[in-house]
């Protein structure tokens, strides 16, 4: 289980987060009979996020902020990068660049932003998308399970429902016509009295 921790430490010092992410949870969940390795491994794991969460706020910052700079190309290398591969001095320069309100704010919204992800992954909500089509209200209901390393996949079965059968058909024609029938014998009855 100590592997775990220094597996997600090496990782962290290798550039490779993401990796750091995976074993920090690894252990958090392996641990759960040693109460201070469990604790050692949430701590890491929230940090972790913290961190994570931080380096992608800062990055959305320079984005819209469009500054120029040494640390600017940095998160701008990071928004560009798929995997957000960062070593632990790429992101000491990122925070330290920061003013400290900055942050202070930043940090607040990293812990909001990952206490609503916990939630979320703990009491996993109901998808409910309603589709009109030429009329028609479709409802499709399903429970979302959160699986934090798998893709998000949606599979639709439409059918068309039984249509009225050809007899059915006829039958309403029939009595259609003899409905409009009736009417018209009542009004030739009515025009002649």
């Amino acid at each position: 289980m100590a592997t775990g921790g220094a597996l997600g430490n090496s990782a962290l010092q290798n550039g490779d987060p993401q990796q750091a992410r995976r074993a920090f949870e690894s252990a958090y969940g392996l641990s759960t009979h040693d109460e201070a390795f469990n604790e050692d491994a949430r701590v890491e794991l929230n940090n972790l996020k913290l961190q994570q969460a931080l380096m992608g706020l800062n990055a959305r910052q320079s984005a819209v902020a469009g500054a120029n700079g040494a640390i600017d190309d940095e998160l701008k290398q990071l928004r560009n990068n798929r995997e957000a591969n960062y070593t632990q001095q790429d992101a000491q320069r990122v925070i330290d660049n920061s003013s400290a309100d900055e942050n202070a704010a930043f940090m607040e919204l990293a812990r909001r932003l990952i206490q609503q992800q916990e939630a979320a992954a703990a009491n996993p909500a109901v998808i409910r998308a309603s589709i009109p089509e030429q009329g028609r209200l479709l409802t499709f209901k399903r429970s979302v399970v959160v699986d934090t390393w798998a893709d998000l996949g949606i599979r639709l079965d439409a059918r068309i429902t039984g249509a009225i059968s050809w007899s059915a058909r006829l039958l309403i024609l029939a009595l259609t016509a003899l409905t409009l029938g009736a009417f018209a014998v009542l009004a030739m009855r009515l025009q002649k009295s």
